[in-house]
């Protein structure tokens, strides 16, 4: 196999992950986009209201995990 039709395989393995991370994000900012809308539906209802912010944090969480601080 040639090097330059292992380049361009790779590349394209490559290509094809980042279109399906990015095609993830936004289905992942189209969902928090949903909550943010229900939360907006219900906001007069503080036990809805409770549930969202629970799960938004959940979600915080989800995307931003915890840095472990132990020293090595």
């Amino acid at each position: 196999m040639s090097k330059q039709f292992t380049n361009k395989m790779a590349d394209d393995v490559f290509d094809a992950f980042m279109d399906n991370r990015a095609c993830q994000a936004a289905m992942f900012a189209d969902f928090v986009v949903l909550l943010n809308m229900k939360a907006a539906a219900h906001q007069g209802s503080d036990e809805k209201m409770e549930l969202l912010t629970e799960i938004l944090n959940d979600l915080k969480l989800f995307v931003n995990p915890a840095l472990n601080e132990l020293s090595h």
